[in-house]
């Protein structure tokens, strides 16, 4: 009796050799303990560094105003990201290296002749690993951040985003009120009107994060994009006939021939210039230094606030110095 032993030969197409290089290569890396412990020190050390970095670098106490105002947020959220790629290279290099350090390296060839077929496997599989990781601890460390900056009022819009706009607003080469409309049209495109979601202390950077808000919060990045512009500007407090509330936007204050100035009062909240409809109360830098409500009320019991207005045209009779009416009849 006689036995026949069929053996099916392996296939050796060039995309099936390189795929049976890759699991085999695959296959080591993963059960290695030290791989898993690497990433997971890289992304701990990441996550680390970059709290203590912000929490250390927004602390008024050590930093200037102007430090202050010119912090970069998105480097910040990402420092951390430098540590883990550190931690990451030393485990590719280690990974490739390890065999031939401990001689298993003449194994392997011994098993798989092809020298170049092995090497690319091993450095791909440690790139795939490698690339999956810091894009994992990337986005881990981002969100980190941005949670310990949140806490101290500072965002991605603060304040890069609006020197960046402000930059591209000064590129189109508009002056006057054609930059100031610019400016407001812009705000109207990028915001949306939304009530709840900001407050009295949220900053012009913030809004813009947001992309939604108020109108105080429209004013208040109008105001921040034309300063940025050095175009004077201010916050206007009133109501606008017609709607519920108060209401807010601003004045562009533009010099004339003759040490005059021209106002142009443009509303961002709906994109047009302010006309008859809309009454000024007050005019400031910004919301605190006209808030339309401010105080305390403290009692054992609940109270409630309710206000009224009423809107009317009032006839004003106004004298004319006598010296101008002469000089108008001559």
């Amino acid at each position: 009796m006689s036995t026949t032993t069929h053996t099916t030969p392996l296939p050796t197409g060039p995309a099936t050799v390189i795929n049976r290089h890759l699991k085999g290569e695959w296959t080591k890396l993963r059960t290695l303990p030290s791989t898993w412990r690497t990433a997971a020190l890289a992304g701990v050390m990441a996550i680390g560094f970059t709290a203590a970095v912000d929490l250390s670098q927004l602390s008024r106490h050590s930093m200037t105003a102007q430090q202050y105002q010119s912090f970069d947020a998105t480097s910040a959220s990402l420092f951390g990201v430098i540590i883990a790629a550190t931690l990451l290279g030393a485990l590719a290099v280690r990974t490739v290296t390890a065999e031939y350090a401990t001689g298993m390296i003449r194994t392997t060839f011994t098993a798989v002749p092809q020298r170049r077929a092995v090497l690319a496997a091993k450095a791909t599989a440690v790139g795939e690993l490698v690339l999956a990781a810091g894009e994992a601890i990337s986005f881990i460390t981002f969100f980190t951040g941005e949670a310990f900056l949140g806490r101290h009022g500072v965002t991605l819009a603060y304040p890069g985003a609006l020197r960046a706009v402000a930059a591209k607003l000064a590129d189109r080469g508009e002056k006057g009120a054609d930059l100031a409309s610019a400016v407001g049209g812009w705000v109207y495109r990028r915001m949306s009107y939304g009530f709840d979601r900001t407050g009295v202390g949220t900053t012009a950077g913030q809004a813009l994060a947001a992309g939604h808000g108020v109108c105080q919060d429209y004013a208040h990045v109008m105001l921040a994009l034309c300063r940025l512009l050095g175009v004077p500007a201010r916050y206007v407090s009133g109501h606008l006939v017609g709607e519920g509330g108060t209401h807010a936007w601003v004045e562009v204050l533009q010099p004339v021939p003759g040490q005059a100035v021209e106002i142009l009062a443009w509303d961002p909240t709906h994109d047009r210039p302010a006309d008859l409809r809309y009454l000024t109360v007050a005019v400031g830098r910004d919301y605190r230094d006209v808030a339309p409500v401010s105080g305390t009320y403290t009692a054992p019991y609940p109270g409630c606030l309710s206000t009224a207005r009423r809107v009317s045209v009032a006839q004003v009779e106004h004298e004319a110095p006598a010296a101008l009416i002469a000089g108008l009849c001559e």
